[in-house]
């Protein structure tokens, strides 16, 4: 007995002892897949050659997009493909569409084993949640957040995340085991800063326990687009969709000067697949332009409504802070003020544009 635990505490010296090693962690959000054999084959095909050139590929939740059997097995038989031709390890975490009910929790975990959960040197008993190490030594805190209508572990997951009790106290231990979040990247499908309708039930306790352990990272989805946000030494940073405007993975890297993030492209400019997304998000701008001037002075002013649509445009690609002044000191935007339009997304637009925070395509540094 005695020789098992001296064993084990000699292994557990050894994982935090070991030096981690430069690596690049690739991160896809809401990929949203259907059973549809076409549907998205040119995305799928783009991950899977760019997960050649990672460490990792991390799914950050609603990989499905109705949580229904036959697009878990897809998921599943894909991200079997990129281990298979990459080589190189996926973890996943579940998202809100992706347990609906038709699958439970145990579900999950057994289709997804190979992905995270077999690798997982911590689990937590209530939750999908888990820790595991990467091959650079890297610490992937990946949480359940989903709050689940039912009981017994095969309940629906609804829109909005929580955080209880027993799994921030599964957190603090796993930290405790780990020596802290510095070398820590923690995962989840929700955002939890700032407090928004969207985001997590008490996320403030969980945002408060991740500045107290020293975690620089928190990267999460749901939201549809790409954005970064910093709170005291947190960062948290939300990937957007891979098949929608600007069709980027987030790659994350770690070298002798720390962290660093940006953005990868999964086609080139003029791919018409990329073309075609990036007209989708013009034209949805322009219509909701259109209808918010309709009985205003400026309902016929094509002029205005672009320079919506191109705001709008930069902020689903997460570029709006590279051009704030310019379209702050556009004429537009005085005529858009002076619109009145009082309904959203009429004082939204403006709100967006004054506070944008910093681009997630420049590259920063996290000790």
């Amino acid at each position: 007995m005695k020789q098992g635990i001296f064993l084990g505490l000699m292994t557990l010296l050894l994982l935090l002892c070991r030096p981690g090693r430069a690596e690049t962690l690739l991160f896809l959000g809401d990929l949203h897949l259907t059973a549809q054999d076409g549907a998205l084959s040119e995305v799928l095909d783009a991950v899977c050659l760019a997960a050649r050139e990672a460490d990792a590929l991390i799914l950050l939740g609603d990989s499905t997009n109705n949580g229904r059997p036959e697009e878990h097995r897809r998921v599943a038989a894909f991200l079997k493909r990129v281990r298979e031709e990459t080589g190189r390890p996926v973890y996943v975490l579940p998202g809100n569409h992706d347990l609906s009910g038709r699958i439970g929790q145990s579900d999950f975990a057994a289709l997804y084993e190979n992905f995270g959960y077999a690798q997982a040197a911590y689990r937590h008993d209530s939750s999908l949640s888990y820790a595991v190490q990467t091959a650079g030594n890297t610490w992937l805190v990946m949480l359940d957040l989903n709050r689940y209508e039912g009981s017994g572990g095969q309940g629906q997951a609804d829109a909005y995340g929580w955080v209880s009790d027993g799994l921030l106290a599964w957190l603090e231990d796993v930290f405790s085991k780990i020596g802290g979040g510095r070398n820590a990247v923690v995962c989840a499908h929700y955002p939890i800063q700032p407090v928004l309708t969207e985001t997590v039930a008490d996320g403030e306790k969980l945002f408060a326990l991740l500045e107290r352990q020293d975690v620089r990272l928190y990267l999460c989805g749901h939201r549809h687009l790409h954005e970064t946000w910093q709170g005291g030494g947190v960062r948290q940073i939300t990937v957007g969709m891979p098949q929608s405007d600007p069709c980027c993975l987030g790659r994350l890297q770690k070298g002798e000067g720390g962290w660093s993030y940006t953005l990868q492209p999964l086609f080139g400019e003029g791919d018409a697949f990329f073309e075609a997304r990036r007209e989708e998000t013009r034209q949805l701008g322009l219509r909701m332009a259109l209808g918010s001037l309709r009985g205003t002075p400026y309902e016929d002013s094509q002029e205005v409504a672009e320079w919506f649509a191109q705001v709008f445009c930069l902020y689903m690609e997460g570029r709006l802070s590279e051009h704030r002044d310019r379209l702050l000191a556009d004429e537009s935007c005085e005529k858009w003020r002076q619109a009145g339009v009082r309904q959203a997304p009429g004082p939204w637009i403006i709100s967006i544009l004054e506070n944008t925070e910093e681009s997630v395509w420049k590259l920063w540094g996290s000790e």
